[in-house]
């Protein structure tokens, strides 16, 4: 019984995690949107010089490399919590292994907790230098 009550929320933490992971990777369309809405100013201002816009610039390239460098170690740490629920389950209730599993565990959800707040602090950097570049607010 006592373990039932371990379980449960441990799966639920699991699910959570995955769910809310899952939710992270959709928004392929907002990716694009901010993709548009950083590099039209810099096509506006290439065009009003004569020159066409052909090759993704320089920011995009950085911006999109930073998504994917994250969402790599994004899915590293969600396969890491799912190796510690493993770990927890099986330990049998041996304390020293469940204690290794809270460790992992506890350190891969710090490690997507950082890997969340950089995702966003670069797309609002990022966003922040556009907006000083092209000059709008």
């Amino acid at each position: 019984m006592k373990k039932t009550l371990i379980v449960i929320p441990m799966l639920l933490l699991v699910v959570s995690l995955l769910v809310s992971s899952i939710s992270f990777v959709q928004p392929a369309f907002a990716g694009q949107a901010l993709q548009d809405k950083l590099t039209e100013p810099l096509e506006d201002v290439g065009a009003a010089a004569g020159y066409e816009a052909t090759t993704p610039d320089l920011p995009a390239t950085i911006g999109r490399a930073i998504g994917i460098i994250l969402g790599f170690l994004g899915m590293i740490l969600v396969l890491i919590v799912i190796y510690a629920g493993y770990l927890w389950m099986t330990a049998g209730g041996d304390p020293d292994k469940v204690k290794e599993a809270k460790a992992w565990m506890l350190n891969a959800v710090i490690g997507l907790i950082i890997v969340v707040a950089a995702y966003t602090i670069s797309g609002f950097v990022i966003d922040q230098i556009f907006k000083a570049v092209s000059g709008t607010t």
